[in-house]
């Protein structure tokens, strides 16, 4: 259950914003829009210290992602491979900025899912998926892949329900079927809800379409998520980043992944065509949104107010790292309404 634990933090930083986006958003007037604008963040933190075993400077890197995260812009943070010993170590850091903390940590394993939000968060809930396949490596073996629900009670009395996930990994036949369903899973779980939802995470689906992961494309994805519409009228899901650049597949700022190797320092070049060739689109924000019986409720993109970020570290004795994680930072500023 979510606690807050100290007061929000009123002083807000200059926002490490991609500044295409913002000149983006700008330009399609996002900002003339009415509804409560909020910034929603998807970032698989590669802290797996409390979870399987994992040599990768956990506790520094823990340290630094809160640092940088008290000093955002950010709303509402979505965390994927965060486990409970890094997660207390960053909260020290940015727990003012986020009072408001839900956690998988009931899970069996849980995929170190985690919500942080600087508004209160109710109807918090956890689930496994029925769905599990991990015979590729021992990580995917040895975690409980799930999902995390949280509702986030906006100030202006708005509700935006955020779902944050991670599903298997593997490129084999067996871990193809898991992930299609986990996707109707997680579909199914969207729909009980009838107020605007995002479902946000690490979906382990190549969506550059240059790895055999690929094998399952974003079209049937789509068409799986459709589902969460339910019962709702008029109702679309859609996935953010493709929605502001339709061209997506060839955006080599879409990419979600520094490289294709989980040694950090193997991610040093980011403008090298032979790294980005090796990058994946993993990360996604897809918007659940449509007409209810009492009203219309809706979430929509500010505008192209969607990109990545690499969070970049000068390496020091203590915290020898180049990169915070192996996932860049995926950053959406969204308009939630509700008539």
């Amino acid at each position: 259950m979510a606690q807050p634990r100290l007061s929000p933090t009123h002083d807000r930083a200059s926002p490490r914003w991609p500044v295409l986006a913002i000149i983006a958003a700008l330009a399609f007037g996002a900002c003339g829009t009415s509804g409560k604008r909020v910034t929603v963040v998807s970032y698989n933190t590669l802290l797996r210290g409390g979870g399987p075993a994992w040599d990768q400077d956990d506790a520094c890197r823990a340290l630094a992602i809160g640092d940088r995260l008290a000093a955002s812009s950010f709303d509402i943070v979505a965390l994927q491979e965060a486990w409970d010993d890094d997660v207390d170590e960053l909260l020290g850091k940015a727990g003012a900025r986020f009072p408001y903390v839900a956690s998988a940590e009931a899970l069996d394993g849980s995929s170190g899912l985690v919500i942080l939000s600087r508004f209160p968060l109710i109807d918090i809930r956890a689930e496994p998926y029925e769905a599990y396949y991990g015979d590729e490596t021992w990580v995917s073996f040895s975690v409980r892949k799930g999902w995390l629900q949280a509702t986030a009670v906006l100030p202006s009395g708005e509700r935006l329900v955020v779902i944050n996930t991670h599903l298997d990994a593997g490129d084999s036949g067996g871990s193809r079927r898991a992930r299609r369903a986990q996707l109707r899973e997680l579909a199914t779980a969207a729909a009980a809800s009838a107020e605007p939802t995002l479902l946000v995470g690490d979906f382990n689906v190549d969506g550059f379409g240059q790895t055999s992961q690929a094998a399952e494309p974003l079209s049937r994805v789509a068409k799986t998520l459709g589902a969460a519409c339910g019962a709702r009228d008029g109702c679309t899901v859609h996935d953010a980043f493709a929605q502001a650049h339709p061209n997506a597949a060839g955006h080599l700022s879409a990419n979600t992944v520094n490289c294709a190797s989980t040694d950090l320092d193997e991610c040093e070049r980011t403008d090298d065509i032979r790294h980005a060739r090796a990058r994946q689109r993993l990360d996604y924000i897809w918007v659940v949104a449509g007409r209810t019986d009492d009203g219309h409720r809706s979430v929509e993109l500010a505008g192209r107010a969607i990109g990545t970020e690499p969070w970049q570290h000068t390496p020091t004795d203590s915290c020898p790292v180049e990169y915070l994680s192996d996932h860049k930072l995926l950053i959406g500023e969204f308009i939630v309404r509700q008539q």
